[in-house]
């Protein structure tokens, strides 16, 4: 049952994804992107997926989801952020960023699957390399919710 709930809620978030960013695609810059990590408070690992979108100078939407490798449960992070870029420095630059989560764990073994909405507050160093064809950085977020976390992570972005 929890496989089937993870899906549809997947499935969903690339579908709202999907509906933000393609009327922009001609319009604006689009990376996608992948990232992995750890959820500090328990030690999670995760590997995630992201989008990229310009919204105006600066300012960027960057919708993901997170998959996290918990004992013994399946957890799963849809995050719907914004940040912007405040500073340039050689070929790094750095951002704040916050937005919206949902939070979706479903214990092995128990049928009481839950999902919980919570907050994201980001910041982020991106290092842009020769070419631009992609971009790796490496971000920090606060997750807060009921089961609030501190979030590393590193990736890359095309």
């Amino acid at each position: 049952m929890h496989d089937a709930r993870l899906r549809f809620f997947t499935t969903t978030f690339l579908i709202l994804v999907f509906l933000v960013v393609a009327p922009r695609a001609g319009e604006s810059q689009v990376l996608v992107g992948g990232r992995a990590g750890a959820y500090t408070a328990h030690g999670d690992p995760f590997i995630g997926g992201e989008v990229l979108v310009g919204v105006e100078h600066d300012l960027f939407l960057n919708p993901n989801i997170e998959l996290v490798f918990a004992d013994n449960a399946s957890k799963a992070t849809f995050n719907f952020d914004f940040h912007y870029d405040f500073a340039r420095r050689g070929k790094a630059f750095f951002w704040l960023g916050a937005g919206l989560a949902v939070i979706y764990v479903d214990p092995d073994g128990s049928p009481d699957a839950r999902t919980d909405a919570g907050a994201n507050v980001l910041f982020g160093v991106g290092f842009q390399t020769l070419g631009r064809r992609w971009v790796p950085y490496i971000q920090a977020k606060v997750l807060a919710a009921d089961d609030s976390d501190f979030v590393l992570g590193f990736g890359v972005r095309f």
